[in-house]
């Protein structure tokens, strides 16, 4: 486990950044809606100040010797040739989308689908991921299935020593699932509990979710204070796969973080 330090230097007080999560993607599954994942691409790329980190699973990632893998559930661009190399035609696809994006990625977490790759295909597409997307020594992207991201926001004041304000995420995949939402507050109340961070975000269940909880700490003067975070659920841009057919369809979309650093203030949008 790792922690990413992303400074963010701003000019104005006024400015505003919108932080938006990329959830489970799941690009070569049929059901993975391919126009939203061009919509978030072009809301981040239009948007000097917009800056993204992704949740993991990517790409579907199941190739023709796994048990899970169903013919009829690849789109129209996996037919023919790309069936020789399913995973490496669906991680092209992926990057082909979203690479415009790489210079305002904040960080990446390794899914479960790109973490089965490795471990039972001997194939490394989450490192390729966070190349292709910009990740170098001086621009770390990696945090692998958990970590913490901390933003650094600095007010430039001409020659004067600049204005920071840090605000600190912990990032997981996430490990829960179930069909009702409960499960995954409760497990996002658990690990606000353990991880100290202004603001936890977990995929994996593909259920889109937040909620503010605090933490009261003590202070050198003997009062106390109260700190305001976030639990996030990403969500998801899968819709009702196959294998899911017989339970509820899931709400497609993404999350955005809305920071004001001067005012030091967060907003959620769903």
């Amino acid at each position: 486990m790792r922690t990413l330090i992303k400074p963010i230097p701003y000019a104005s007080r006024a400015d505003v950044f919108h932080i938006l999560v990329l959830p489970d993607v799941h690009d070569g599954n049929a059901a993975s809606d391919e126009d939203l994942l061009r919509r978030f691409v072009d809301r981040v790329r239009n948007d000097e100040h917009a800056r993204w980190l992704g949740a993991g699973d990517y790409c579907e990632f199941i190739n023709r010797r796994d048990k899970r893998f169903d013919p009829l559930s690849l789109p129209e661009w996996l037919q023919g040739a790309a069936l020789a190399k399913l995973a490496q035609a669906e991680r092209a696809h992926f990057l082909e989308i979203v690479k415009p994006i790489g210079p305002q990625c904040l960080g990446l977490l390794c899914g479960n689908h790109e973490r089965t790759m490795e471990l039972y295909n001997e194939i490394d597409v989450y490192g390729t991921i966070c190349e292709e997307l910009g990740a170098s020594e001086d621009n770390p992207l990696a945090l692998d299935m958990a970590g913490f991201l901390r933003l650094s926001f600095r007010r430039e004041i001409g020659k004067a020593k600049p204005d920071t304000w840090t605000y600190d995420m912990y990032l997981t995949h996430g490990w829960w699932g179930g069909q009702l939402m409960g499960n995954g507050v409760l497990n996002l109340e658990r690990v606000f509990g353990w991880a100290v961070a202004d603001c936890v975000i977990a995929g994996h269940d593909h259920k889109a979710k937040a909620f503010p909880l605090a933490r009261i700490y003590p202070r050198k003067n003997g009062e106390v204070e109260q700190r305001d975070g976030w639990c996030i659920g990403a969500g998801t841009f899968l819709g009702q796969p196959r294998y899911m057919e017989q339970a509820r369809p899931l709400k497609r979309g993404w999350i955005e973080l809305v920071i004001e650093p001067d005012k030091r203030t967060v907003q959620v949008l769903q």
